[in-house]
């Protein structure tokens, strides 16, 4: 039965998300230490175009490249965050945050031409603001 509830309400959390999500990634497009922002609602996106004729909405998943390819200040921008919890598993309430660098070294990343300044999110059921605020708190603090 608890199943049946989680489904039911699984329309509105996608829509928040993606509404949330979208708000994120333009935040994060403006920021002056991010350097580019994944996410197809952007009109900046190469795929915005597509998205647009094949999603009725956008999801909570978003990826950035900080402009510093620093490695200390990855772990810095994602250890700062008090919000955006640290994990792998996409898709729940909360908001993760998450690097490539997690199980993988430089030279792989570069074997698989992903950034090594990629930071992921996922986000969750949170408020935007309060979500706006953390992301943006732990960049300034690089």
């Amino acid at each position: 039965m608890a199943f049946d509830k989680r489904i039911k309400a699984l329309p509105v959390r996608l829509k928040q998300q993606g509404e949330s999500g979208l708000k994120i990634a333009e935040f994060l497009e403006k920021h002056p230490k991010v350097q580019r922002v994944h996410y197809p609602g952007l009109k900046s996106s190469e795929d915005y175009e597509l998205s647009k004729k094949q999603m009725k909405g956008y999801t909570g998943l978003i990826s950035f490249e900080l402009k510093n390819k620093s490695f200390q200040e990855l772990i810095k921008v994602i250890n700062s965050c008090k919000v955006f919890k640290i994990g792998v598993s996409w898709g729940g309430y909360e908001s993760l945050i998450l690097s490539e660098f997690r199980g993988n070294n430089q030279e792989h990343l570069e074997e698989i031409k992903v950034s090594s300044s990629l930071i992921r999110l996922s986000v969750g059921f949170e408020p935007v603001e309060l979500l706006i605020n953390d992301i943006s708190n732990a960049l300034n603090s690089i």
